[in-house]
């Protein structure tokens, strides 16, 4: 049977700035929302879809951000 670690931003920590410098659209914040709580509740992979040219290395960027320890 595989486990899985779960990683859980720090709650009691102050909320920071984002450190990257583009700001996200919407669905591109709808992405990385859902694929973030995605990965904290246990999944190890997500799928995300979207059209050439909508940044989706962005919204990876974003994730691997929210859900950095």
């Amino acid at each position: 049977m595989a486990t899985t670690t779960r990683i859980r931003p720090d709650m009691t920590a102050p909320a920071t700035a984002s450190r990257l410098k583009t700001r996200l659209r919407g669905g591109q914040q709808i992405a990385v929302d859902t694929s973030a709580s995605s990965f904290i509740e246990g999944y190890r992979r997500v799928g995300v879809y979207m059209a050439t040219g909508t940044g989706k290395t962005l919204v990876a960027l974003h994730v691997v951000q929210e859900t950095a320890p």
